[in-house]
């Protein structure tokens, strides 16, 4: 909500005791919350004050051990990168595909695409439907470099889903990383002509 885009706000020029003040209003306005306590612990994740963000996301995974966010920083980084607690969650049942795509993006926004790939391709296994994770497939293999397979997905994607913004605009910025400039720069100008108020593809073009 308000608070959450106030916090980034300071998070975006570096601000992450500006951020903290925001997100502390927030607990004391709406009371304790697990995500709120992950976003204070990332602040001091960034700042490289480890004691101080394990504390944050220890108070996450006791307000809801449920949470997908804190059970995951709360074992950051040994314990989540190991095998076998990537494999037990791989192997929950209990866990929807929207589960396993949350699971991916924390994995992808460290950088280790690989567990992000699995998750999502055992979402998808689940729930061959569910268009989140196939989108968010497609972003992983880009940031992994695998950009032929990224243009791929993204071009079957569009197949299904004819002059969806998200994938063609996925598309066009994985052109771009793999240097496909004409490609790129002529797909942007489609999606500008389809939709002249998204913001996204003139900034990006």
């Amino acid at each position: 909500g308000a608070y959450l885009t106030m916090a980034r706000s300071f998070i975006q020029p570096g601000d992450y005791a500006g951020a903290r003040s925001v997100y502390d209003e927030a607990i004391a306005a709406c009371g304790p919350s697990a995500d709120l306590f992950v976003n204070i612990g990332i602040t001091y994740m960034k700042e490289g004050n480890v004691p101080q963000a394990s504390g944050y996301f220890k108070k996450a995974i006791e307000t809801d051990e449920r949470n997908i966010p804190a059970r995951f920083y709360s074992r950051w980084p040994d314990a989540a990168l190991s095998e076998r607690f990537v494999e037990s969650l791989l192997e929950d049942s209990g866990l929807s595909a929207a589960d396993l795509s949350q699971w991916a993006a924390l994995y992808s926004s460290q950088g280790h695409y690989g567990q992000a790939q699995k998750f999502l391709d055992t979402a998808l296994k689940k729930d061959p439907a569910y268009f989140p994770a196939s989108v968010a497939r497609a972003a992983v293999l880009a940031a992994a470099r695998q950009y032929d397979e990224s243009i791929a997905t993204y071009k079957a994607l569009s197949r299904e889903f004819p002059e969806d913004s998200k994938i063609m605009t996925g598309e066009a910025r994985t052109l771009a990383w793999s240097r496909q400039y004409d490609e790129s720069t002529q797909l942007y100008r489609r999606i500008i002509a389809l939709n002249p108020r998204d913001p996204v593809p003139r900034r990006e073009l």
